[in-house]
């Protein structure tokens, strides 16, 4: 990293000492905030009071506001009356809010919730804690929704084998402190409805889930649409899924960029030409602008209908980059955008730094943009390729080619670490694909 690209970028540095920040605090997280706390107060010091030291300053700030707010997002230590239950798996009367669409399969539904409280003796005691929920039955359950029922509380549990992997560990850098279990869906109470665009988007969800199983047979085919389109799992069969992982494809099902990147272009075109009939709009670029924005409408109201995943606010993101690079009219920086949309997500949700969804999002979208820039230069200059190539494979198949390839190799470390296997078929799977 050159002094010249960090005076190109002023973004990098803040937005890599947040994110080292972030993994430091996670890493020593026994450490007392008293020493990050002091670090953000002089990099805000450095910043406001001194010019030259002002980047510095920034940086210092960064690292020490990614600590801190790392340290605020993890799950606190285990305290009475809550070590007690999860010793005991003792059952509780309990409030808790559902935080995600529940993915529901064979008679069984797994969702994240958060615990707001839990009544003892007829007075209700506020206690916030992140909990991974399973429940029997079926129910749909909109985000936002908060219930009362009992919850059968228990500690999460690792393999015993030695150099396994650390679920536990796994759950709490994901703010999760502890497994919950419902015994009957149907039998919970709702003690209060989520707000009214989260109503109407889980409205929409339900209905287009019950389409897809109207009017598609029972099979595979049946549970891929639904993950294509609502991200549902549920009815994915467990050999299908199994399939999809070994061909090292399980990200097309997984609702990401490329579904949102569709739907502002298929609701920006027609509201575009529609605008364009006044002339000063088309001519001043007014009906452009105007366009992108009212076609990131229907992309956010598709955000709430299929979850607000890593993946979703990656895709949400840079949308709204498109459409505010649009309004700016200045100079549009790939890095800086991309730096933009990395350090808000990680402000809002800093766990998502270990989230393998959140990395894979960033990692292929920075590898086939670098590496696009190096393709397009050799493409340039490669006469003799283009013209053996000429009839044989258009420059789009070539260039989709090409990114099928630098989208894999660049993803193959990240994925090795995380699953410690490599699917050999999944560079020539992902190129059908």
């Amino acid at each position: 990293m050159s002094l010249a690209s960090l005076r190109r970028y002023p973004l990098l540095l803040p937005v890599l000492l947040f994110a080292l920040g972030l993994l430091a605090g996670a890493r020593w997280e026994r450490v007392q905030p008293l020493a990050p706390g002091l670090a953000a107060a002089l990099g805000l010091g450095l910043a406001i009071f001194s010019r030259p030291w002002r980047a510095p300053g920034m940086a210092l700030l960064a690292f020490g506001l990614g600590w801190l707010r790392v340290a605020a997002a993890l799950p606190p230590p285990e305290r009475p009356p809550w070590r007690r239950w999860l010793e005991d798996s003792a059952k509780i009367d309990a409030v808790w809010r559902v935080e995600a669409y529940a993915q529901c399969a064979r008679g069984l539904c797994r969702f994240p919730a958060r615990l707001l409280g839990y009544w003892e003796g007829g007075t209700f005691r506020s206690l916030e804690l992140g909990l991974v929920a399973k429940g029997r039955g079926e129910r749909f359950l909109v985000p936002g929704q908060v219930y009362r029922s009992t919850l059968k509380l228990r500690r999460p549990r690792g393999f015993r084998n030695p150099h396994s992997f650390d679920y536990p560990r796994y759950l709490r850098l994901g703010g999760v402190s502890a497994t919950a279990f419902v015994d009957d869906l149907a039998a919970i109470r709702l003690e209060r409805e989520a707000p009214v665009f989260f109503r109407w988007a889980g409205a929409l969800r339900l209905r287009l889930r019950e389409r897809i199983r109207e009017a598609v047979p029972e099979g595979p085919a049946r549970g891929v649409l639904a993950a294509l389109l609502l991200g549902e799992e549920g009815m994915l069969a467990p050999e299908v899924e199994e399939d999809f992982r070994r061909a090292g494809l399980t990200h097309v099902l997984v609702v990401s960029g490329l579904h949102f990147g569709l739907v502002l272009i298929f609701f920006y075109g027609p509201i575009y030409l529609l605008l364009s009939l006044r002339r000063r709009w088309a001519e001043g670029g007014v009906a452009r602008r105007a366009a992108l924005g009212l076609a990131l409408l229907p992309a956010c109201g598709y955000g709430l209908v299929v979850g607000l995943t890593p993946s979703v606010w990656r895709g949400l993101g840079f949308c709204a980059a498109i459409f505010f690079a649009a309004l700016w009219r200045g100079r549009r920086d790939f890095t800086a955008t991309l730096l933009l949309v990395a350090g808000l997500l990680l402000l809002l949700h800093p766990l998502w730094i270990f989230s393998l969804s959140f990395q894979l999002s960033f990692f292929s979208v920075a590898a086939l943009a670098y590496f696009g820039r190096a393709f397009a230069a050799w493409w340039e200059g490669a006469a003799a390729v283009r013209s053996w190539m000429q009839g044989r494979l258009p420059r789009w198949g070539a260039t989709t080619l090409f990114a099928s390839v630098v989208a894999n190799l660049a993803l193959l470390p990240l994925l090795g670490s995380a699953f410690h296997e490599v699917s050999l078929i999944a560079p020539p799977a992902n190129l059908v694909l």
